[in-house]
């Protein structure tokens, strides 16, 4: 039966001794947890496109849209991104919603993706919605291309 403690709380253990018992059985659970999972080799040779979106000051608070050879939109935050993706050529499309009938921004590109390796692509929405993006494709340091892929593999894009 329960029984009502100093501070006003209820507790339905038999006395103090079950509730030291309770708590060193808790404590030898997250001890003995993993708290890191080791990163998988296959994160090294990953392919994909690494995007980099980026806005006017105060321009949108949307998020913004990715699409990859006509598939589904993804949701992503404005910054960057990994699609972890085939090699070969796909075709990339970035917008943000203006309202419930426009699209902003609207811009696509076709980039050609080595084995291997992970082209860095970056989308610069306009000043005014109504105008196209623009892309321009960027290089890629090793150390950041590792660091990408690494990303990508604990945290894909669902529906590409």
């Amino acid at each position: 039966m329960s029984r009502p403690l100093s501070a006003g709380r209820w507790s339905s253990s038999s006395g103090p001794a079950k509730d030291e018992e309770d708590a060193q059985r808790v404590l030898a659970e997250t001890i003995t947890a993993p708290t890191a999972q080791p990163r998988p080799e296959a994160a090294v040779n990953a392919t994909g496109i690494s995007v980099t979106t980026r806005r006017p000051l105060l321009n949108t608070f949307r998020n913004t849209r990715l699409q990859v050879d006509g598939g589904s939109a993804v949701v992503r935050r404005w910054g960057r991104s990994f699609i972890p993706v085939e090699p070969g050529r796909h075709v990339v499309r970035c917008y943000y919603p203006l309202n419930l009938a426009f699209r902003g921004g609207d811009a696509s590109i076709s980039i050609d993706v080595p084995d291997d390796l992970i082209v860095a692509i970056e989308y610069r929405a306009p000043f005014f919605g109504i105008n196209p993006g623009t892309w321009k494709v960027t290089p890629t340091p090793r150390n950041e291309i590792s660091e990408a892929a690494a990303t990508a593999i604990n945290a894909p894009l669902e529906g590409l």
